[in-house]
């Protein structure tokens, strides 16, 4: 089940996230499945991609807009898990 899960994230958003972004995507299903521990954040993708809190934070902002990103917390404790669903 989770492997037709992967392939309908890939066709829906292959094209509208950059290199740093599918790395991110690709750590975070590395577990199959189980949820990405505590959830991205952007402190996570700057020590992930080596990038800037700018640079992370516009990144993550991205995935989220697109819906590849499902946002949970909020304020300080804002984390997001990928959006599985079809």
């Amino acid at each position: 089940m989770f492997t037709l899960k992967k392939v309908n994230f890939f066709d829906r958003f292959k094209f509208e996230l950059n290199d740093r972004e599918l790395k991110a995507v690709y750590r975070m299903m590395e577990k199959g499945g189980a949820p990405f521990e505590g959830g991205l954040t952007a402190s996570k993708y700057m020590s992930l991609n080596k990038t800037s809190k700018a640079t992370a934070t516009r990144n993550v902002q991205h995935m989220n807009d697109i819906g590849a990103l499902i946002k949970t917390g909020g304020g300080r404790l804002v984390s997001y898990q990928l959006n599985l669903s079809d």
